[in-house]
């Protein structure tokens, strides 16, 4: 698989978690007004059953590190959130820390997962979100080597833009190998 330079990326062990947790605070953050979220009494916006990734096997959660610096991370889980189907990959949480956007490394997170998980995926994006639905055209195109448009679902109180059932992953069209 071809990589930039100095960029790892692996499944995060339970090791890893707090670092996960971190990363998903500024995560969180970015689109708290949007999404109408608080912080708890602890200050922190918390993140529920990240646990369960090292407890279930069916859920994976991946990090990415530049340098040796940890710049993003993804969150897979099968099934859809939104309209139930099995037999689909969930991009549940991806996130590319700011300094690091806009060099492809958000792209290149994506490719690897979508090379290890195989299959048809579902991608969401909250309303008002637009440089993520930038992201996503583009990535989910690029992928698919045709134009892949978005529908508007809600899904858990939430409105947005959702890539259902995107074009099949596959070895053959993952364009890092």
């Amino acid at each position: 698989m071809k990589q930039t330079p100095g960029i790892e990326i692996y499944p995060a062990s339970i090791e890893d978690m707090p670092v996960i947790e971190n990363l998903l605070e500024y995560y969180t953050y970015e689109f708290s007004e949007s999404a109408h979220l608080d912080v708890g009494l602890n200050g922190r916006f918390g993140y529920d059953d990240l646990d369960d990734y090292w407890k279930d096997d069916s859920l994976y959660p991946y990090l990415m590190t530049i340098g040796g610096k940890y710049c993003g991370l993804a969150l897979v889980q099968p099934g859809s959130v939104g309209s139930g189907k099995t037999g689909i990959w969930d991009m549940e949480d991806f996130f590319i820390m700011h300094r690091y956007r806009r060099r492809g490394l958000g792209t290149e997170l994506a490719r690897h997962v979508w090379h290890k998980h195989p299959g048809q995926w579902e991608i969401r994006v909250l309303d008002g979100n637009t440089p993520a639905l930038q992201f996503w055209s583009a990535a989910a195109t690029d992928q698919c080597k045709n134009v892949v448009t978005p529908s508007k679902a809600i899904v858990n109180g939430n409105s947005g833009m959702y890539y259902h059932s995107m074009c099949r992953s596959t070895p053959d069209n993952y364009l890092g190998s």
